[in-house]
């Protein structure tokens, strides 16, 4: 969160101070009057008092603060109350809530099944989840054949029990440093794959998916739903991926996860990503993928950092547990009748990187791409990616496409990663979220001064999608208004072209000091308050709120998370 104090960003020498007839306007009574105060003269430094700046622009970004024109510069006496909540609840987690709250929390568990995972209430009577313009609808008679373990998963049974065996055998032979093969597992190719008997489905039968220079939107938990994937590929996306979903609780007929699998028609090359740390559960997924969905490719997350995920061995624990990753791979890939994919992270801690290490192996596991993003587990979403480490990792994954992931938020940072790092395709994650128009930029090659209008119109298509997706009643209502909540906390991180100096682009963890925009809705859209971003909503959702909202951001990384 920004500072209480005056934030002092420098101009360059030709730069000139704003006269009475600026053509910015400052934000109507929505806006918290000690968020946004109008730019007088008198209030503006004179240019005889500007700071000495060093020419090196790599010093500000640094230290994580955007380079704004001076003319739309203000000062704020006091961070908003409702920032400071926010940011102290997610520094102290649950341990920064009272008992009473935690009882509550408790009493509300009871009713769990009553409402969804951002605690709306379901209407089930009139909400018809089977849109016509949407695929991956699982029927009634399959969930509940997983929810009473009845599914036939016989086949992945097999499976898993002979890589089970085979891993084991070649442990044991390595530990008595003799040579060992086993022809039915060996690594995967077009012509050299496993010729396990059992197999269902041979190369010739797997189909194909092209990931080279393809703009591919990266699996985002939350943000990442399916209105939000539609708005990317209006902008531009080739490929996108659905949100992250846990095996286990698919394997248990959880509505709310299957519904994180639903594909959109316009989503024309589509991936699943699923996170699990059992390799037979995982093997059973993959059979049931192959069986009763519509994907193009199936992508493991072993890139999830957070403790939860990680705690019970899935997303990057999976990194410091090589023979259960092997097991998983291996399974998945044979039972599957499209790609596989895995995505990782750089290591566990920043001291020990270790994907350089696991890409020749997960490769000749039988993965058919790999997604690296530069940061390990410990980092999470602070300090830059190291794409060098990528470009690095490129050069061991042979034949396979390796995709770079990492702060992408312009096309020129898009071409310098394809240019020099060796990667086939880039993957764009926070970035989409914050300008998801970022995708037009690459495909034209330039930048979009988006005006506030045309982004109002953008979530305008949102909330008429997620009522299309989610119901047009008021669960429906309800849970679009908090999706789209979900995305402003990354929205309003945006800092427009036009208010930059000299129009270099912005850089994904540059905060924006106090600013204002060229009109109200620019500077209300800019806005770190919780209450602005609510009064968006108002805007775009007639129905009036329920006695008692509260909204407070679900996703961490929505926050500016810079080092140093």
């Amino acid at each position: 969160t920004s500072s209480p104090s005056t934030i002092k960003i420098s101009v360059s020498s030709s730069s000139t101070p704003p006269n009475n007839n600026d053509t910015a306007t400052t934000a109507t009574n929505s806006l918290s009057q000690t968020d946004l105060k109008p730019i007088k003269k008198s209030d503006t430094p004179s240019l005889d008092k500007t700071p000495e700046v060093s020419d090196n622009r790599d010093d500000h970004r640094t230290k994580g603060v955007a380079r704004i024109k001076k003319e739309f510069i203000i000062e704020r006496t006091k961070a908003p109350d409702s920032l400071k909540r926010t940011a102290e609840n997610a520094r102290l987690g649950n341990a920064g809530k009272s008992k009473k709250h935690k009882k509550q929390k408790k009493g509300q568990n009871k009713d769990r099944s009553k409402t969804n995972k951002l605690g709306v209430e379901k209407d089930s009577e009139n909400y018809d989840p089977n849109n016509e313009n949407e695929m991956n609808h699982i029927r009634g008679e399959l969930k509940y054949a997983l929810s009473k373990k009845k599914y036939d998963f016989t086949k992945a049974k097999e499976v898993e029990q002979h890589v089970t065996k085979f891993i084991e055998r070649r442990n044991k032979q390595k530990a008595n440093k003799n040579s060992f093969t086993l022809s039915y597992l060996q690594p995967a190719s077009d012509t050299n794959r496993s010729t396990y008997v059992e197999t269902k489905y041979k190369p010739e039968e797997i189909k194909k998916v092209d990931f080279e220079n393809k703009l591919i939107v990266a699996p985002l938990t939350t943000v990442g739903n399916l209105p939000f994937r539609r708005i990317c590929k209006e902008f531009g996306a080739d490929i996108t991926v659905s949100e992250m979903a846990v095996v286990s609780n698919i394997l248990r007929g959880s509505q709310q996860e299957l519904a994180l699998l639903k594909r959109h028609k316009s989503e024309d090359v589509f991936g699943i990503q699923v996170a699990g740390g059992n390799a037979f559960h995982m093997t059973q997924f993959a059979q049931f993928a192959a069986e009763n969905l519509e994907c193009s490719f199936v992508d493991i997350n072993v890139g999830c950092p957070i403790d939860v995920i990680c705690n019970k061995g899935m997303g990057t624990g999976l990194m410091a547990k090589k023979s259960r990753f092997e097991g998983i791979v291996r399974g998945m890939k044979e039972m599957l009748n499209v790609p596989l994919s895995v995505k990782i992270r750089t290591g566990l801690v920043d001291k020990k990187l270790l994907a350089h290490q696991l890409v020749p192996k997960i490769v000749d596991w039988g993965a058919d791409a790999i997604t690296l993003h530069g940061r390990t587990k410990q980092q999470r979403y602070t300090k830059e990616s190291d794409w060098n480490y990528i470009s690095q990792c490129a050069d061991v994954a042979n034949s396979v496409p390796f995709i770079g992931n990492g702060d992408v938020m312009s096309y020129t940072e898009y071409s310098d990663h394809m240019q020099n790092h060796n990667v086939q395709a880039v993957m764009i994650g926070r970035g989409a979220l914050i300008k998801p128009w970022v995708l037009t930029e690459i495909k034209e090659q330039r930048h979009w001064d988006i005006s506030a209008t045309e982004r109002f119109d953008m979530l305008k298509k949102f909330t008429s999608y997620g009522m299309d997706h989610y119901g047009a009643d008021e669960y429906g209502v309800e849970l679009t208004r908090r999706f789209l909540l979900e995305w402003l906390s990354f929205l309003h991180r945006y800092i427009p072209v036009g208010l930059l100096e000299r129009g270099i682009p912005q850089h994904i963890n540059e905060r924006p000091p106090p600013y204002k925009g060229r009109n109200e809705l620019e500077t209300l859209m800019a806005s770190e308050d919780v209450n602005d971003w609510i009064e968006i909503t108002k805007r775009l959702i007639p129905q009036q709120l329920p006695e008692g909202f509260t909204f407070l951001p679900k996703h961490r990384s929505n926050s500016y998370q810079v080092e140093g």
